[in-house]
């Protein structure tokens, strides 16, 4: 029975936490920021939000993929780059590779890597709680 309430203390933070950053996302997602249109001799900008005008899926998966995502997911999609060392340009190297192994495994189920991440990540993120 403790268990149980231990889980419920977790679970309920977690699910709300996780539903207000994905409104904050989807928001983003649809809102033209950086808007503009040429009139007379200015620029003026016009930021607003648009609900239900674009595609949900295709402009979340930016969003989602940045940061240390967009990493993982290439290396999950294209492996390590082993291009000549001494070019001076960011790698991939520094990732270990226990992420995108679990994403590919996780991907043959859902059938995207980017969803695996996210599942995995989340997973993670709650059994860590």
């Amino acid at each position: 029975l403790g268990f149980m309430k231990n889980w419920l203390l977790v679970l309920v933070p977690f699910s709300v936490s996780r539903l207000l950053i994905l409104l904050v996302f989807f928001f983003v997602s649809q809102a033209h920021i950086f808007g503009k249109y040429q009139a007379w001799e200015v620029e003026v900008f016009n930021p607003h939000v648009e609900l239900g005008s674009r595609d949900i899926v295709s402009n979340l998966a930016p969003i989602l993929s940045s940061g240390d995502a967009r990493w993982y997911l290439d290396i999950a999609k294209h492996g390590y780059d082993f291009s000549d060392p001494t070019v001076n340009k960011m790698r991939n190297w520094v990732f270990f590779p226990l992420v995108p192994l679990l994403i590919n495994v996780l991907s043959k189920v859902v059938a995207s890597k980017l969803l695996a991440g996210l599942i995995l990540s989340n997973l993670c993120f709650l059994l860590f709680l």
